[in-house]
């Protein structure tokens, strides 16, 4: 999997650098025939964001890689999956938990994969599932975050450990007749309760980096659901 969430990052157009992962796939695959190439994992699909600043929907990005590498290679991009980072980024209405608006990325892929038959069948995998935003308020003018947003309000734990329940049961029910071979959570630890560059104050599955950290309740709702015990 190479240049993740290339539709949000300066430079990484897609007919920018569709030589450059060229020539990286067919280095992967003349050293290990059987590598698997995942897609870049785009930033959402049919939609971008709410409140934020602009960014290209990632349905755009990914049909200039393809028309653009078939051009130039006379072939499809040997993907062989197809990856979405999928988030209900919408800072207007906070916090950021809409699981319905999350799943419709992974089902508008599988829509644009299905109506290209070179793409058709090709697993998705959902490289990040997750939330941006798990407080009740957003503080600008926090001393010391120098206009950095900072949590305030409410962490809304039991609204977070729902959410992801209800992305859980989606894709749990969805995944054989979408063709969802993996979803992965982010993230295993990050610090939520303090301002930072990135705007992050989600979910976090431990409450620490360090070995011995506690689970959330993020992360025992996590733990229990890939063990089956739920």
């Amino acid at each position: 999997m190479v240049a993740n969430e290339p539709n949000r990052r300066d430079g990484y157009d897609a007919d920018r650098i569709i030589h450059d992962l060229h020539d990286i796939y067919t280095a992967i695959k003349g050293a290990d025939p059987t590598a698997r190439i995942v897609s870049p994992p785009l930033l959402n699909w049919i939609f971008t964001c709410i409140g934020c600043p602009g960014f290209g929907r990632g349905t755009d990005w990914a049909e200039t890689f393809r028309v653009g590498y078939h051009l130039a290679f006379g072939e499809e991009p040997p993907t062989d999956i197809w990856a979405v980072n999928a988030y209900p980024i919408d800072w207007d209405n906070i916090p950021t938990l809409v699981p319905d608006l999350m799943i419709d990325q992974i089902k508008g892929l599988r829509a644009w994969r299905d109506e290209r038959p070179f793409q058709a069948g090709k697993p998705i995998w959902v490289t990040e599932i997750g939330l941006h935003w798990g407080y009740d308020e957003i503080d600008f003018d926090a001393a010391g975050c120098n206009g950095l947003p900072a949590p305030s309000g409410t962490y809304r734990e039991a609204s977070v450990t729902d959410y992801l329940r209800a992305v859980y049961d989606c894709l749990d029910a969805n995944a054989e007749t979408q063709n969802v071979e993996r979803w992965f959570q982010y993230i295993s630890y990050r610090d939520i309760a303090t301002c930072k560059t990135g705007g992050y104050a989600g979910v976090t599955l431990f409450d620490q980096a360090s070995v011995g950290g506690n689970l959330t309740a993020a992360g025992r709702l996590f733990r229990d659901r890939a063990a089956g015990v739920e």
